[in-house]
């Protein structure tokens, strides 16, 4: 539209103060061109095929509209009733033979979605429509898998469905892309990691690790993870003697380091759960990383202290 009605160059330049308002009201004119065809109430645009755009979300984990002032069982048994795109796309997969041929993203070609009735009915006009998922971010974790899923594969019947590969169930839409050999391989961040080893120290190895995290998003973080915990944890060993942690383990250095990498994950809007193959620390080490004094008089061995007291 900006160049169909493109009216001839014009350019103010004014020594004030800035009012937008102003502004937008002076810069906005109607060439001849634009003002016929207003008159002649031509259309302005033409739109062809029409786009759906389609929902994605986690099980439980859809948008819902609902009245602050009703009960919360009201609004709880709604929730769990309401229908979205993505759950009756599974449900005409179970009844209709004929959708189990097509993807999420072509199923607008062959069926038409009713916003009212929320459902999925056949389209007379094959092909007349496009369908585009939402766009998903590699940081969103498991939603980004299933985005990935709902790409390739057709006519799945349920949640489980998708996360089934070769009669094999995955305990997680990560599996699932694995077992799909979706995912790339992690040899330019463990090539990163491998380079800067030799010149970062352990605090600036754990940014970086969480920078590739977040930013990259590699496919088996918990390789990395495995293969440089040595190199990310190696002033962890002097920060928790120091602070009287005097007979720290191995298992309590690198647990320490995974804490550490989840409260920068934390600080970048992420969380290590984010990660399904990462593990999760063990020990809560909030208050040592907060204050070492209340740490230090938690860190008494708890099976001596009961064998006392018996």
């Amino acid at each position: 539209m900006k160049y169909a009605h493109k009216g001839p160059d014009r350019a103010t330049i004014e020594i004030a103060w800035e009012d937008e308002v102003s502004q937008f009201r002076d810069c906005r004119y109607i060439a001849a061109a634009e003002a016929t065809w207003r008159l002649l109430e031509l259309p302005i645009h033409h739109h062809e095929p029409p786009v759906i755009r389609l929902q994605v979300h986690l099980l439980g984990q859809h948008l819902v509209n609902f009245n602050p002032s009703e009960a919360i069982e009201n609004i709880m048994a709604h929730t769990a009733r309401e229908e979205t795109m993505l759950t009756t796309f599974f449900s005409k997969n179970e009844t209709c033979s004929e959708a189990r041929n097509y993807t999420y993203q072509e199923f607008p070609q062959h069926f038409v979605w009713n916003y009212l009735e929320k459902s999925w009915t056949t389209r007379k006009q094959k092909g007349s429509a496009i369908g585009r998922m939402h766009f998903v971010t590699p940081s969103a974790g498991e939603q980004f898998y299933l985005w990935l899923l709902l790409t390739i594969k057709k006519g799945p019947k349920s949640w489980e469905d998708l996360q089934t590969v070769n009669g094999t169930l995955h305990e997680s839409f990560y599996h699932a892309c694995s077992a799909n050999s979706l995912l790339l391989h992690d040899e330019e961040w463990r090539l990163t990691l491998s380079d800067a080893a030799y010149t970062y120290t352990g605090k600036q190895l754990r940014k970086l690790f969480v920078i590739i995290m977040i930013q990259n998003v590699p496919s088996e973080p918990h390789l990395l993870w495995q293969e440089f915990q040595t190199e990310l944890c190696d002033d962890l060993y002097r920060q928790l003697t120091r602070s009287g942690f005097v007979n720290s383990s191995i298992k309590d250095i690198f647990d320490f380091g995974l804490f550490l990498i989840g409260s920068l994950l934390i600080e970048h809007g992420s969380h290590l759960c984010n990660f399904p193959s990462m593990p999760i620390p063990i020990k809560n080490w909030e208050h040592f990383d907060k204050n070492s004094f209340i740490a230090e008089q938690l860190k008494y061995n708890t099976c001596l202290e009961m064998d006392l007291a018996n």
